[in-house]
């Protein structure tokens, strides 16, 4: 076994290099060729075409839309090796397995599932491929080696780390080949939308679970963009994807962790729920990106650049960077859907352009961002093919309508600070109080001393701002009851009117102060 080790890296090195000059990836190297290759070496390059695909910001557009045509169908592994994983797996327990079906119900890259019965019940065995993480190990490594052989330059019109770019797919991977970890995901994201009726997720056997094989409930379900099997279940597609729509919303922006893969493949519908599969590759986003995203999409939402380039900034952790030219490109950006619907942005176009305007410059984006944008990519792909009236930006609309605010919840906590200003207001002191009433009946005088001091100034400017301040403090509780207390139209109203008696008396208020001044100076 060890001799193999010494000499297989050799083997698959010259394996690799025939294959590359077979489609001519050194010097002709085109889209097509690429695809064909990858396809050709196997389940490793597969997933790194896969991965590579959706990495508008790196690779140019024709060659991803290309690497989007491999194939979800890899061989399979024979009967043999399969019955040898679950032995090594499974023990003394594999016997407790019946009706293995051989074929397999899906066969990807890292792994491939199996529909069995565990004491009468459906479940569907995910194994993993035999030595699938030392093959992908050997393979990158080699790859690292030879990729000086191909023109990186004319093929990412960018100067990049290559060596970077495969160990961060080489780690998305590995982290798909822990299926102990990918139950824990499978059981976080099932607490996380436990209140969510129509969402489901399927049962995981964990007593059978090991890191190279997840033994879980079998969803006997159409796909979810088989829509026309679905509709003569009686599914109104329209409802499923607003549906979908909005919990991927609340995927990203509520919960900070999402699906990274929800490709048709891997979202069926059963018994009127959206059942999600394949939890291997999940994204999760911290308080502080998660915070800085909401910003990002209020701002595309309402056409501000300036807020957009000051949040993307914060986003990437970038220094040195001109904000002002960054937020003309965004500008242009935003501009070009400046006369389309928000909810007929087309996302799929958008992500890959703003991903272009990171990469101008050079603004490093967090890797769970790179992954919610493939997402969104991947989850606007599946709006369209179910419901093309549905997409993100559709569903965003409701998320930040500010309609949306004034519910029951949000409203008791407006009241709880109603409340709270109302008393701290109450204990204003009675001077402020007489004061203000003083200068509504114009009795109100300031004396000056002809050259008054740096100090005695200050203290005159100041009180006069806490004299503005609490009268502002005034009229927003004011405000803020006729637009709590009211209905919609009486809350407009009042709130149109208070705003113009407020301005026009604050104006009066200043002229009366400054006239005051002048006259004592």
């Amino acid at each position: 076994m060890e001799e193999k080790k010494k000499t297989f890296p050799m083997k698959r090195l010259a394996e690799i290099i025939s294959i590359m000059k077979k489609h001519q990836l050194i010097k002709n190297m085109n889209p097509v060729s690429l695809r064909e290759a990858l396809e050709e070496l196997g389940p490793t390059f597969i997933k790194i075409g896969q991965i590579m695909a959706d990495r508008e910001d790196l690779l140019d557009p024709a060659y991803c839309d290309e690497l989007r045509k491999l194939r979800s169908q890899v061989r399979p592994m024979s009967e043999e090796v399969i019955i040898r994983i679950l032995k090594n797996e499974l023990q003394e327990k594999r016997f407790e397995f019946t009706d293995i079906e051989a074929i397999p119900v899906g066969s990807a890259s890292i792994a491939q599932v199996h529909r069995a019965k565990l004491n009468g019940k459906d479940v569907a065995l995910k194994i993993e491929r035999e030595n699938i993480e030392y093959q992908m190990e050997t393979d990158i490594s080699l790859l690292k080696k030879i990729v000086h052989l191909v023109p990186i330059e004319r093929i990412f019109h960018i100067s990049v780390d290559f060596d970077l770019v495969l160990d961060e797919m080489l780690e998305s991977a590995k982290k798909e080949m822990d299926f102990e970890e990918e139950a824990k995901f499978m059981e976080e994201f099932r607490e996380k939308n436990k209140d969510v009726s129509y969402i489901g997720v399927p049962l995981v056997y964990h007593d059978y679970t090991t890191k190279h094989l997840l033994v879980m409930e079998y969803i006997d379900a159409p796909k979810i963009n088989e829509v026309a099997l679905l509709e003569m279940q009686g599914y109104q597609m329209d409802q499923v994807a607003l549906l979908l729509a909005k919990n991927y919303l609340k995927q990203t922006l509520d919960d900070g962790f999402y699906h990274a893969d929800p490709h048709p493949d891997n979202i069926k519908l059963k018994d009127g729920k959206i059942v999600y599969l394949d939890f291997g590759m999940m994204g999760r986003l911290t308080e502080e990106n998660k915070a800085l995203l909401k910003k990002c999409v209020e701002a595309i939402l309402w056409q501000d650049h300036e807020k957009l380039a000051q949040n993307v900034i914060l986003l990437g952790h970038a220094e040195h960077i001109n904000q002002s030219a960054l937020a003309e490109d965004l500008a242009i950006l935003l501009d070009q859907n400046q006369n389309t619907e928000i909810g007929s942005i087309d996302l799929k176009t958008f992500a890959p352009q703003l991903m272009s305007i990171f990469q101008k410059y050079q603004i490093s984006v967090p890797r769970d961002i790179i992954l919610l944008l493939r997402g969104i990519v991947v989850i606007e792909g599946v709006l369209e093919d179910i419901d093309p009236n549905i997409s993100l930006m559709e569903a965003l609309k409701t998320q930040f309508d500010p309609s949306s605010l004034l519910t029951p919840d949000n409203m008791k906590k407006q009241l709880m600070e109603l409340a709270q200003n109302i008393s701290a207001f109450s204990k204003l002191p009675k001077e402020i109080l007489s004061f203000h009433n003083a200068i509504q009946n114009g009795n109100v005088t300031f004396q000056v001393e002809t050259s008054p001091s740096k100090e005695a100034l200050k203290t005159k400017k100041d009180q006069t701002i806490c004299l503005v301040l609490a009268l502002l403090d005034c009229c927003f509780l004011i405000g803020i009851c006729f637009t709590l207390l009211s209905t919609k139209e009486i809350a407009l109203f009042f709130t149109i009117l208070f705003t113009n008696c407020f301005l026009v008396t604050s104006f009066l208020l200043l002229l009366k102060i400054l006239f005051s001044f002048q006259k004592k100076g």
